[in-house]
């Protein structure tokens, strides 16, 4: 199997010949045929492991920011009308931001380059490499196209939520989905028939998948 090349040209972009390397990597593993390892520039958890797949990542995560205590300004009994609105008008956004910090949902975690083998996804960043087994991943399904959450427990026992945007969204899906032997209902559905006819129209193959 042909390691994956993308390089976007007009009416087809890199996410495209993502997706097409994802149909070709799905076709062979449900065949028995495992994908080509490409350079590694990491140090994996196995070294018996192989990078499939790499490329830029957006990541977010659910959760808060804080929790709801925000510092309270006083209002000194000779201060002037004036100030003590603006004091007071300070007082009522600092409340509206502690709420809001405190209030659960999707916020920007980190950014850098993915890299994904047959047993982990590898986030690496500014804070450094972030690995996740695909054995600490209880559960994955696409949102979007490109963006694929999912959630797990930390080693800390906290339970997390991520969402990640990157091209390679849809191959991490097929990857955990077939190493956890786990009969995905959105694997099939990774390839619209949009996208399907575009690649035809490029003389693409489309390999044996069924509809």
């Amino acid at each position: 199997m042909r390691t994956p090349s993308n390089l976007p040209s007009p009416g087809w972009s890199s996410e495209d010949q993502a997706l097409y390397y994802t149909a070709n990597v799905l076709s062979g593993l449900l065949s028995g045929v495992k994908p080509n390892a490409i350079p590694r520039t990491i140090a994996l958890m196995s070294p018996a492991e192989d990078v499939v797949a790499t490329g830029p990542f957006r990541r977010e995560h659910f959760g808060v920011a804080g929790d709801g205590s925000y510092q309270f300004r006083k209002i000194s009994k000779r201060s002037s009308a004036l100030t003590a609105g603006y004091v007071m008008a300070r007082n009522s956004a600092s409340r509206y931001n502690a709420r809001q910090a405190a209030t659960p949902k999707w916020r920007s975690m980190d950014w850098g380059t993915l890299h994904l083998s047959m047993e982990a996804f590898y986030f690496q960043s500014e804070q450094g490499l972030s690995p996740w087994s695909f054995q600490g991943v209880d559960y994955a399904h696409m949102v979007g196209r490109s963006a694929l959450e999912f959630g797990g427990t930390a080693n800390s026992g906290t339970s997390v939520q991520y969402r990640v945007f990157s091209q390679w969204s849809e191959l991490g899906l097929v990857l955990w989905s077939l190493a956890r032997n786990i009969p995905h209902p959105q694997l099939l559905d990774l390839f619209p028939q949009e996208w399907k006819t575009r690649a035809q129209a490029r003389g693409l193959g489309l390999p044996p998948l069924e509809d």
